[in-house]
């Protein structure tokens, strides 16, 4: 999408009125925190495209096919 269609993702969490919820710019820092918060048997969802949902699984170890772009993570190291 064009930039100027990309939402802010701190503006939109300002205005929410949950108290349980974070923005974090990096994609893999954001998965690994996420396994932390769930724990070994807790559920992920990721929403998204296709690549996004697709790095996601790349990076939880969930996929057979590299990712697009190289992610530094365990299973493909880039």
């Amino acid at each position: 999408a064009p930039a100027n269609r990309a939402w802010d993702p701190a503006a939109v969490l300002a205005r929410m009125p949950v108290t349980h919820a974070a923005v974090e710019s990096d994609f893999n820092r954001a998965i690994a925190r996420v396994q932390e918060l769930v724990g070994p048997t807790g559920t992920i969802l990721v929403t998204g495209s296709f690549h996004t949902v697709g790095d996601a699984q790349a990076i939880l170890g969930w996929s057979e096919v590299e990712p697009d772009f190289p992610l530094p993570h365990k299973v493909f190291p880039g």
